[in-house]
């Protein structure tokens, strides 16, 4: 927590000198392989790497690799006037809240988009083959380790959509 930290909006002062510094004192609390967890941090990580490899920033890169091959005009992390308009108000209970800014970890929720544009999302991962990313969609939904079946059979038909990103995707600032 720097001398900056915002608790209404946290990651906004978090920089990827802060990320670096946390990695170097980082160690994992239990083997690996024996239980996973959600982390903003490992998300945001993820997409860092991802960004880094591919040689552009985390935008760009979702927005030439997911955005424009699904037609998903309308997501973004850097909003236009006209998106700032529709941005949603976002809630806690019924207290309205700001909206949390991710610069350094753009990859644990950075993206803003239309229901339009989460729709499209939605649409490709049911319906794979309707779209230029269906191996890359039908790998993200294949069981990786045995141990997470409980999940696909607890949740059905649905777990495939969850494990593809569905719970992200609602993560996701909405607008319009």
């Amino acid at each position: 927590v720097g001398k900056n930290f915002d608790a209404a909006n946290p990651y906004a002062h978090y920089t990827v000198e802060d990320l670096y510094a946390c990695l170097a004192k980082f160690g994992p609390r239990r083997k690996p392989g024996v239980r996973s967890d959600y982390s903003n941090l490992g998300l945001g990580l993820l997409g860092h790497v991802l960004a880094k490899v591919a040689g552009m920033d985390y935008e760009m890169l979702i927005k030439q690799r997911i955005c424009k091959p699904l037609g998903m005009i309308d997501t973004t992390i850097s909003l236009s006037e006209d998106q700032q308009r529709r941005l949603a108000i976002g809630h806690s209970g019924r207290k309205p809240v700001p909206n949390w800014d991710f610069p350094a970890l753009a990859g644990a929720g950075a993206l803003r988009s239309s229901l339009r544009d989460m729709l499209r999302f939605l649409r490709a991962n049911v319906e794979t083959s309707s779209t230029p990313l269906a191996t890359t969609l039908e790998l993200a939904q294949e069981i990786q380790i045995e141990r997470q079946y409980r999940f696909y059979r607890d949740f059905g038909c649905m777990a495939p959509l969850i494990v593809a990103g569905l719970a992200g995707l609602f993560a996701w600032q909405s607008f319009g």
